[in-house]
């Protein structure tokens, strides 16, 4: 049994095909883990989903009840099964037609722990570079107003610090 979830934001496109190739069932589901591992109903189908930003955590669910999970690269799979016409009921069906031809481009989807750490590299930079644009637009506002500052405004010392305002 070969199944594909093609993963959105609020739903899943699922497919569950033999290995003929027959389409077993079919349905699009709330983004719900019960509901999928309901429509997979203990068949320990071999799974499909493209690499995204929500596919981790149902990725971890699969693995965790023993599914073969496996995650395709995007951008492989749309140069392997090009379609003119597209929907997610195509989009499935094609995931689920490429693992059982053994064509799935994979991704390579790092254990969990490595994914945390990546994680907190991440937003520590976004984190960072938000704290930089900020201190700039002050620095811009101050400047658009012809306001004078001595030093660094974000330390505690330029906290206290009395700016001089040429128009007040």
């Amino acid at each position: 049994m070969y199944a594909a979830l093609d993963l959105h934001e609020r739903t899943i496109q699922c497919v569950l095909k033999d290995n003929n190739g027959k389409v077993i069932r079919e349905s699009k589901v709330g983004k719900d883990e019960n509901r999928i591992l309901e429509f997979l109903g203990g068949t320990q189908a071999s799974v499909v989903m493209e690499s995204g930003y929500n596919h981790q955590h149902i990725y971890d669910l699969l693995k965790e009840r023993g599914y073969d999970v496996t995650v395709a690269h995007p951008l492989m799979v749309k140069a392997i099964a090009y379609a003119r016409v597209k929907s997610d009921k195509i989009d499935a069906s094609m995931l689920a037609d490429l693992l059982r031809a053994g064509m799935i481009p994979r991704a390579y989807v790092p254990n969990r722990g490595i994914r945390e750490i990546r994680d907190l590299v991440r937003r520590r930079h976004y984190m960072v570079r938000l704290r930089t644009m900020l201190k700039s637009k002050v620095h811009a506002e101050l400047a658009t107003r012809w306001i004078r500052y001595d030093g660094d405004l974000f330390t505690e010392q330029g906290i206290k610090q009395n700016i001089s305002v040429p128009f007040v």
